[in-house]
């Protein structure tokens, strides 16, 4: 009966959402997705979900390049228009289900990076991460290689259930060092340039902090210490500015005794 009603709600907003709004004959995606926190705070929900629905959908045929924002801001906005309107999460759990459809193994089936990039998404979005544990260790169960293509975005998810040892298996030392030291130069870099904001350049510090002591932790709870220890030593090396590297060793002693962080952010 809940599901019945529930879905009959679903229609009827998806025939007011098509009433109440339709892309523009030249539509500028940014705009849309930027009119949907003004909708939503005018309570023109099914506009917002309309909107929402088709950034989602059709958002990287006129720029490839919001793939980052699609899979960011436009969930969040999502996330938020749920909380107003349940419409949009029963929507928005729908699209989760499809994409994870398309991630389930099967044989012959080769499974994309960008779908479970998508599902991982979502799922975070939906404070519902068990659906990308179990469907991570599904992959690993029948596919080694698609697992260790998709693993880094499983990874925060599988650190949160306390799966160590399945991240274990597909950690690469020397690959995740070389990682996270070329995403620190890489803010570096950028950290010259006046036009960027201080907010990333705290972001970027933290993440590179989070990543390092994350790396070293779960080298030691899965027995390699050693690498853990190399590992150390070669990021103790990065140049910095001293409170920097002052957080750098605080957090690398208390990795180094198996204390895996919390993922950031």
């Amino acid at each position: 009966m809940k599901f019945g009603f529930l879905l009959a709600v679903l229609l009827l907003s998806r025939l007011a959402s098509a009433e109440a709004w339709t892309p523009p004959k030249d539509p500028d995606p940014m705009q849309i997705l930027q009119e949907v926190d003004v909708d939503t705070q005018a309570k023109r929900y099914e506009e917002s979900l309309a909107k929402l629905e088709w950034f989602y959908e059709h958002a990287l045929e006129y720029q490839p390049s919001l793939t980052g924002v699609r899979l960011s801001f436009a969930l969040s906005n999502w996330g938020k228009l749920g909380q107003s309107y349940p419409p949009a999460l029963v929507k928005l759990r729908e699209v989760r289900d499809a994409a994870k459809q398309r991630i389930t193994p099967e044989e012959g089936r080769k499974i994309a990076f960008e779908d479970f990039q998508e599902f991982t998404s979502i799922n975070r979005e939906l404070g519902d991460e068990e659906q990308t544990v179990d469907a991570f260790r599904a992959i690993d169960a029948t596919d080694t290689d698609a697992a260790q293509r998709v693993f880094a975005l499983a990874e925060p998810a599988l650190i949160r259930a306390k799966d160590y040892e399945l991240c274990g298996k597909y950690i690469d030392a020397d690959e995740s060092l070389e990682q996270i030291l070329n995403s620190y130069k890489m803010a570096e870099k950028l950290a010259k340039n006046p036009k960027i904001g201080d907010s990333y350049i705290k972001y970027a510090n933290k993440k590179f902090l989070n990543d390092s002591a994350t790396l070293v932790a779960l080298l030691v709870v899965n027995d390699r210490t050693a690498e853990a220890e190399e590992v150390m030593h070669e990021l103790k090396k990065v140049e910095g500015d001293g409170k920097l590297h002052a957080k750098l060793t605080k957090e690398l002693d208390t990795a180094i005794q198996g204390v895996v962080p919390k993922p950031w952010p």
